[in-house]
């Protein structure tokens, strides 16, 4: 394997997307604090009120910010591999000699590519788009690799479908970083 590559970051496409499905997932969140707040502390001690507000507020937003973590996450390859992320969601780390092939993605109309995490146990699929819109980049892999996805759920992947902010300059430097 080649130990002169340069380590490169790279986006994981448009943020919009994302951006709109945290907002929605943001007002639930506060929401359903709020209503539990107003509640708790209407109806019961203060004690009790506060452990409510505690118990519901902290994984509400430990979840709002997981979900928000796509935004600020980016792909990087460096000498030991293509390092992909989702953030704290979704994550697989991929040795450069595991790379079969890399080359933009056309999702197929009955299938359309969707904003998200996915798994698909038939063809071993792992898939991580932030938004539909951006390009998109499929890695076929030599062998199976282990993968993070849905927070925690392990599986065993032997493709890849990214959203990248740009595919060809993906695509060349995984390429290139290859034949080194």
């Amino acid at each position: 394997m080649a130990t002169d590559i340069e380590p490169m970051r790279m986006g994981l496409g448009r943020r919009g997307a994302w951006a709109a499905l945290l907002a929605g997932v943001g007002a639930l969140g506060v929401v359903e604090f709020s209503v539990l707040h107003l509640l708790a502390n209407g109806l019961l001690p203060s004690t009790v009120a506060l452990v409510i507000d505690l118990v519901v507020g902290i994984p509400t937003a430990a979840l709002i910010v997981a979900v928000a973590s796509p935004l600020w996450s980016t792909h990087r390859l460096d000498r030991t591999g293509l390092h992909l992320r989702f953030g704290w969601l979704a994550a697989i780390d991929i040795p450069l000699n595991r790379v079969g092939t890399a080359a933009a993605y056309r999702p197929p109309v009955q299938h359309p590519a969707q904003t998200g995490l996915d798994f698909d146990e038939k063809s071993s699929t792992w898939t991580a788009i932030r938004s539909p819109s951006s390009a998109l980049v499929r890695i076929d892999l030599t062998d199976p690799i282990p993968a993070r996805t849905q927070g925690w759920r392990r599986v065993t992947a032997r493709s890849v479908v990214i959203s990248v902010d740009k595919a060809e300059d993906f695509r060349t430097a995984v390429d290139s970083a290859r034949a080194d």
